[in-house]
């Protein structure tokens, strides 16, 4: 039995009447947004479901902030945080994931001017 895996981002109506995305972190909301629009758009060519998450878990990564500042490396954390929760990344895949962020960390604090 196939299940439906597309990440529907629900968005809700602030005070102000403009959409908002569930998550308080704009690069998760970005990750999300890539994930959803590449399965919408590789079910739409009729490929498999599969074929389809397949697609959307690397528009996921692909769409992932670089390392190369604290704010981007904690966002980055963000972003492999969630995936492994909604199961965009492997749990194998997202240690190796935090383990460079991890790294990136270090070199970062150990050399500020650091970049990648």
């Amino acid at each position: 039995m196939e299940r439906n895996f597309e990440l529907e981002i629900q968005s809700s109506l602030n005070s102000t009447g403009e959409q908002v995305h569930p998550s308080n972190n704009p690069s998760v909301a970005r990750c999300c947004e890539a994930y959803n629009a590449r399965y919408k758009v590789v079910l739409a060519m009729r490929e498999h479901a599969v074929t389809a998450r397949a697609e959307a878990r690397q528009a996921y990564r692909e769409a992932m902030p670089p390392l190369s500042s604290p704010q981007n490396i904690s966002d980055f954390v963000a972003c492999v945080a969630h995936a492994i929760l909604i199961e965009a990344v492997s749990g194998s895949d997202g240690a190796r994931l935090l383990s460079a962020a991890q790294t990136a960390h270090r070199v970062k604090t150990l050399r500020p001017t650091a970049a990648f």
